[in-house]
């Protein structure tokens, strides 16, 4: 049975690797892959630290030092750098399966989260991401899989290991702080029966407040990136639909049979016995209310922070390091309803988790391909413009920076027609029109219907086009000198 179990979690663990590493390189850099490349990129620490200011609002050192090393030994390829947050991402999954087995003591619930986890769109698209997103889903589930294991016993190993994760969270990302408060939650839910004393869970929190407290107020002097908060109960159904790949029609039920696994004892048992595994009833309550605070602590204090300061809730992205514990509310209710929910989860993942992968994870639009339109402008021209259809400013124009030398300009549609009807436009310019077909419509930049007619693409990528716009501005031109 063990070595059944042992082959089976390699299988997923197998599997959950070749999904991270399998395409890697498959989509260009994003804007916010290009700040973590450029603040990872200083050929000093000294700068490292200034372009970490000035460029990332985030301002967390942890994962751009990382970076730092990992691309000077493997590169700075999309595939090469993105290798490090799939490396990640295959620990956190180790991890994860560590606090399975440490929660629940059950084969079947460790199987089962590892298995959703492997899977899940979320983890799957931000461990294909340069971006501290699945370091800081590592640290949290290497947390809990800590506090978990407390509850069986101790050692000054696994106290240091805990705290070493305390202090990874906060370095990783603001964020951290708020999965240090859930762990304190879930501690204290679990105290009377952890082999951690107060005194020395206090101790530990101590000594990784000292560690953090350095860099609290590089995060504290400025506001955070600012995020459009939408209604909470949509925003959260929709974060849970893309985590486990599932529509978003289907999670009331789903939710509810997962409540009701958890909430209604086995009548087959006895109150207070033990189950198949050894854990007791109340064992199971406490469990339930550790993982509930894993989920809710978070959201609530973003939440707040929204209402009373700044809004932040919205993105995917901030709730990926919840996601995990969302997985083992939804395994731990098929450990206790194996047949209702275990079968259902299966064939939600069977019928639209597995295909939604290729339309969504591993779809080659789902961002701009700038690196093969860059390239293919350069080759053919001599003297190339980049004419951006965004308004300034604008991540766009960054974001394509990088892929161009530094003696290609780049400027908006806007500043374009406006040269050309001065008649200002330089000459000896070969202006290149790249339009992404998604850009938000509030960011492009409007134009006169005939401003560019008659332009066709010369490349197409699907989602991003390029045109180019040199015969347009010799008719313009010899339409001034005709006058």
């Amino acid at each position: 049975m063990r070595r059944t179990f042992g082959i089976s979690l390699g299988v997923i663990l197998i599997l959950g690797a070749a999904l991270r590493f399998g395409a890697l390189g498959i989509h260009s850099f994003w804007f916010d892959e290009v700040v973590a490349m450029r603040v990872a990129g200083a050929p000093t620490l000294g700068e490292f630290a200034e372009r970490l200011a000035r460029l990332d609002m985030v301002a967390a050192p942890l994962h751009p030092l990382l970076l730092r090393y990992w691309t000077a030994v493997w590169g700075t390829s999309e595939a090469a750098a993105r290798g490090l947050s799939a490396a990640i991402s295959v620990l956190g999954l180790g991890a994860f399966a560590a606090a399975a087995w440490q929660a629940f003591r059950s084969r079947a619930a460790t199987l089962t989260a590892t298995a959703l986890l492997a899977v899940c769109p979320l983890d799957l698209a931000y461990a294909m991401e340069t971006r501290m997103y699945s370091l800081l889903a590592f640290w949290t589930t290497a947390s809990w899989a800590l506090l978990f294991s407390f509850r069986r016993g101790r050692s000054r190993g696994r106290e240091l290991a805990f705290g070493l994760c305390l202090v990874g969270l906060a370095y990783t990302h603001p964020l951290g702080g708020l999965m240090i408060v859930a762990l304190a939650a879930a501690y204290g839910i679990d105290a009377r029966r952890s082999m951690l004393r107060p005194s020395r869970w206090l101790a530990i929190q101590a000594l990784a407040f000292a560690a953090i407290l350095p860099w609290v107020g590089r995060y504290l002097d400025h506001p955070p990136d600012p995020k459009t908060a939408g209604g909470l109960g949509t925003a959260w159904l929709n974060w849970v639909a893309y985590g486990l790949g599932w529509p978003v029609g289907w999670l009331p039920p789903v939710l509810g049979v997962v409540a009701l696994a958890w909430l209604v004892p086995d009548r087959r048992r006895p109150a207070g016995a033990t189950t198949g595994d050894g854990t007791s009833g109340e064992e199971r309550l406490r469990t339930g209310l550790m993982l509930c605070a894993w989920v809710a602590s978070p959201i609530g204090l973003m939440t707040a922070y929204t209402w009373l300061r700044h809004p932040i809730l919205g993105p995917l992205r901030y709730h990926l390091f919840l996601m995990p514990g969302a997985i083992l509310l939804v395994a731990g209710a098929a450990r206790f309803r194996p047949l209702a929910v275990g079968g259902l989860a299966t064939a939600l993942v069977l019928g639209f988790t597995l295909p939604s992968l290729k339309s969504g994870v591993y779809d080659e639009q789902r961002k701009p391909a700038w690196r093969e339109a860059t390239r293919e402008m350069l080759r053919s021209a001599r003297n190339p413009v980049v004419v951006l259809d965004a308004r300034e400013p604008n991540m766009y124009f960054q974001t394509v920076a990088y892929y161009l030398p530094e003696r290609v300009p780049v400027i908006s549609l806007q500043v374009y027609l406006d040269r050309l009807a001065a008649g200002t436009l330089d000459r000896a310019g070969d202006y290149w029109l790249f339009r992404d077909a998604l850009i938000d419509k509030s960011r492009a930049v409007p134009e006169p219907a005939s401003a560019t007619a008659g332009v066709r693409p010369v490349v197409d990528l699907g989602r991003l086009t390029v045109a180019r716009l040199a015969p347009l501005v010799r008719a313009a031109y010899a339409h001034d000198a005709s006058r």
